[in-house]
């Protein structure tokens, strides 16, 4: 099919995929490395975005969708509308009640070489399960363990962008041993890059996931050799050592009733990361 405008690809997305309710286009729509911000409450590529669009198929068999605004600025497509849908199967962890539901939408779309590269959807999920007579705390249904996970996996291959979407605008982050707080999702992605910079080869291996309501408790090891600057817990900069750390952390994430995190506290053996590092590392630190 020849492209004759920017905005083809989603066009046919919302007519063949959505309102169609066929997924086998999607292949000829989305680029390879696409990415998806907001479809569910953890970032998808595009095996996860067809599961998703499956999800959402397989709730509302009769979903469909109507656009009411559509503009086109360079390789960019947003589109706002809304959608509707009897629940008649699995939702979100809320089983099929019977009610008709309808939400209303704002999404940006990035297109490359006639394909989707990128999709950021904005919806009251919220306000699906309130309709759905679920209370705001059954958006524990999102999964929040899943989530928690999730962001462990972004962090180790350096995906910010994807950690980074999975907080609130207004996140709050404390690692309590530093009395460092970082607030807001620039804080949070220079709290991430921080010991990414730190440790170029870090990575967190999760050992256990623990959900309770809207809170998550995650133990994990952290290794890594420091190879880049450190900041102390005076301020000052610890310069590269060299030298491997290990170390057991806790994190505990307070997430908001969308599914997202709002605010956590990060938990580890200051003492004994600076005595890895060697005796020169604790003076720098002036410990």
């Amino acid at each position: 099919m020849p492209i004759t405008s920017v905005s083809d690809p989603v066009r046919r997305f919302f007519g063949e995929v959505v309102n169609g309710h066929d997924l086998d286009p999607l292949p000829g729509l989305l680029a390879p490395g696409f990415t998806n911000v907001g479809l569910l409450p953890t970032p998808l590529d595009a095996a996860g975005f067809r599961a998703g669009c499956e999800a959402f198929l397989a709730a509302f068999p009769d979903l469909s969708l109507d656009v009411e605004q559509l503009i086109e600025d360079g390789d960019t497509v947003a589109t706002r509308g809304v959608w509707r849908g009897t629940h008649q199967g699995e939702f979100l962890g809320v089983p099929a009640t019977g009610r008709r539901v309808e939400a209303r939408y704002v999404d940006f779309w990035r297109i490359a070489d006639g394909e989707v590269a990128g999709n950021w959807v904005t919806m009251d999920l919220l306000g699906v399960l309130q309709q759905l007579g679920a209370a705001p705390a059954a958006a524990a249904g999102l999964d929040l363990a899943a989530t928690a996970r999730a962001m462990y996996a972004a962090w180790n291959a350096r995906d910010f962008d994807r950690e980074v979407a999975a907080t609130t605008e207004d996140v709050d982050w404390t690692v309590v041993p530093l009395g460092a707080r970082f607030r807001g999702h620039d804080g949070y992605r220079r709290f991430a890059e921080t010991w990414a910079t730190a440790f170029p080869d870090g990575h967190a291996d999760v050992r256990s996931v623990t959900a309770s309501g809207q809170r998550v408790v995650v133990e994990f090891v952290g290794r890594g050799t420091h190879t880049g600057p450190l900041p102390a817990p005076d301020g000052s900069i610890l310069a590269p050592t060299g030298r491997p750390v290990e170390i057991a952390l806790v994190d505990v994430f307070e997430f908001g009733p969308d599914g997202r995190v709002s605010a956590g506290r990060e938990y580890f053996d200051l003492a004994g990361m600076m005595a890895q590092l060697g005796a020169g590392a604790m003076a720098a630190a002036g410990r």
